[in-house]
């Protein structure tokens, strides 16, 4: 008989007591750190394993305030942790809105909140916020910003007074070119055109801004330094690189690659009375007609002894004689023969003329704008009235335009390309001949280099500028 005897326990194994703690948060995504130690874990999820004890917990959440909750485990227990951030006062954030003029109406992402500044709202939750603030006869203006749970955010926005002057450029509004204006004209539809140094041709018609660029059109350049508006609304466009013709539907451009016009530097353009249109330039010291089908070249002004004779500016008189500005004084061209007016003009000490301007009595208007080839000469504003030249006293001298409302007024745009930005403004001339320097009263309008004027059909003044984009004074309000 084989026999054997073992000795067997029954007493259960022993197991460390684990404990769970699960932590939720609205919103979640939440930090938790337990102890002061990042877990690497977002809520939801659950810290798993844990001893009885005492456990520290904290949630941090990115614009809410730190949360930290003591949490004590016994052997084996599950303990559930939900944060409402929403729901803690402590996150409640306040925007305190104010205004220079104050009752400007508020509006708080996009809603129309009915309140008016001053005024301060409470109890918001973080996050991203735009105030806007709209006022009558002020540019709305808005600020976008990212509120913090506990934070005050003070908002104090000046909104700029638009009751007479505007100004559109790149920063402030939809207007699509730059901030460097060349011209300005109004069309026969009441149709703005601002020609730019360098981002071409814009149409505005105070609703919508339209941008005209090689790239998407076939103007031969993104320089335009003239626009001319013919009896039948076409823009006549000089250019950089070339002429530019547009009827609203339909583009025509002559350059030397593809017709026959003598060069592509564009600088002056009018129309005689026989509908025929004379073109100056500038770069080729040329003057040249265009009948509709042929081109037609007079002269080379340089060589016809006429010194520094770039064309700036021309107009046609009521004889039909072109009278031509360049940088050395003024001559006219009555189709066959050429007169310098320079003896006339010399007591004025002016020679760069800018500007000519026929008016409703035939008298042609000049704008002068200091130099200092050969010697110092002086800029200013003159008139001739069939028999001489008169100069009208205006408070700045250097003219770049000249243009002539409905009331008989004649603004007058001042400016150089100096690097000081007061160096210029607006002159009224009124049909007696008073002038008035006219200049913006906000401090936001600095800019006083003013390079193009036009008028329109609403007593309107449109100017362009130098470095700030085009203007609009609300002249019918002065």
């Amino acid at each position: 008989m084989i026999s054997c005897s073992k000795s067997i326990s029954t007493t259960e194994p022993i197991t460390a007591s684990t404990g769970r703690i699960i932590i939720d948060s609205n919103p979640q995504g939440a930090q938790i750190f337990l102890n002061s130690e990042n877990t690497g874990k977002v809520t939801p999820d659950s810290i798993i394993d844990l001893a009885a004890g005492n456990y520290e917990i904290i949630l941090r959440m990115d614009l809410f305030l730190d949360t930290t909750i003591t949490v004590t485990l016994t052997n084996n227990q599950r303990q559930v942790i939900f944060i409402d951030y929403s729901a803690d006062p402590r996150n409640f954030g306040t925007i305190d809105c104010s205004s220079e003029p104050a009752s400007a109406l508020i509006f708080l992402n996009d809603t129309n909140t009915s309140l008016t500044t001053p005024h301060t709202f409470q109890f918001l939750q973080p996050g991203s916020y735009e105030v806007k603030f709209t006022y009558p006869e002020h540019r709305t203006d808005s600020t976008n910003f990212t509120l913090r749970g506990n934070q005050i955010k003070t908002i104090f926005i000046t909104l700029q007074d638009t009751s007479i002057w505007v100004d559109y450029n790149s920063r402030n509004s939809d207007y699509p070119g730059g901030f460097h204006a060349c011209c300005v004209a109004v069309d026969n539809n009441n149709i703005k055109w601002i020609g730019t140094r360098d981002q071409g041709l814009i149409r505005y018609d105070e609703k919508e801004w339209t941008r005209f660029y090689t790239h998407n059109s076939p103007i031969p350049s993104n320089w335009i330094p003239r626009i001319k508006v013919d009896d039948q609304n076409r823009k006549w466009i000089c250019t950089t690189g070339g002429l530019a013709i547009y009827d609203d539907n339909t583009w025509v451009t002559y350059t030397t690659s593809n017709s026959s016009i003598p060069c592509n530097e564009i600088n002056a353009i009018a129309f005689d009375n026989q509908q025929n249109v004379w073109i100056g330039s500038e770069a080729r010291h040329m003057l040249f007609k265009f009948d509709g089908s042929n081109w037609t070249t007079y002269a080379d002004i340089y060589m016809l002894g006429y010194f520094e004779s770039e064309v700036y500016s021309l107009e046609i008189d009521h004889l039909n004689r072109i009278w031509i500005g360049t940088l050395a004084g003024l001559i006219i061209f009555d189709g066959t023969s050429w007169s310098n007016f320079g003896y006339e003009l010399s007591e004025f000490n002016i020679n760069y003329i800018t500007s000519i301007l026929r008016d409703n009595n035939n008298f042609i208007w000049l704008g002068a704008i200091g130099t200092t080839v050969g010697y110092l000469t002086e800029g200013g504003l003159f008139y001739y009235d069939g028999i001489g030249f008169n100069e009208v006293d205006i408070p700045v001298k250097s003219v770049t335009d000249i243009n002539i409302d409905r009331g008989e007024n004649k603004w007058v745009s001042c400016g150089t390309t100096s690097v000081n930005a007061n160096s210029g403004g607006l002159i009224k001339v009124t049909p007696q001949n008073e002038a008035t320097l006219v200049l913006p009263n906000s401090p936001i309008l600095t800019e006083r280099r003013f390079l193009g004027v036009a008028c329109d059909i609403n007593s309107n003044v449109w100017i362009a500028t130098r470095t700030a984009g085009i203007i609009k004074l609300k002249a019918w309000k002065l």
